[in-house]
């Protein structure tokens, strides 16, 4: 039986997931884009991912911590991390996370 292979845009959002949800966090998945990042040296790339999450002092605490997160994502090297926007309703964010990865090799 074939392995499926899981992207590394799905790795990461699983990842990111996860460690909120071990901060006390839900996050719904809204979308997600990635595109192909190159330099002279390395391939990778940049991932945008939108969340909506309950507002709260818990969101605003992993908010915080998100960026300090050494996340494993295999193949994939998360080099940045960080939140580029949060849009707050009464009780609900809006929450756009962007992350760059470069490719193991």
């Amino acid at each position: 039986m074939a392995r499926r292979r899981i992207d590394p845009t799905r790795r990461l959002a699983r990842a990111i997931l996860t460690n909120a949800r071990a901060a006390g966090c839900e996050l719904v998945p809204v979308a997600e884009r990635s595109k192909p990042w190159n330099t002279a040296t390395f391939d990778g790339l940049r991932l945008e991912y939108t969340f909506n999450a309950v507002a709260g002092d818990a969101l605003d605490r992993w908010l915080e911590q998100l960026p300090s997160v050494d996340f494993r994502t295999p193949g994939h090297l998360v080099a940045d991390i960080a939140t580029a926007s949060v849009a707050w309703s009464t009780d609900v964010a809006t929450v756009l996370i962007n992350a760059l990865t470069v490719e193991e090799r």
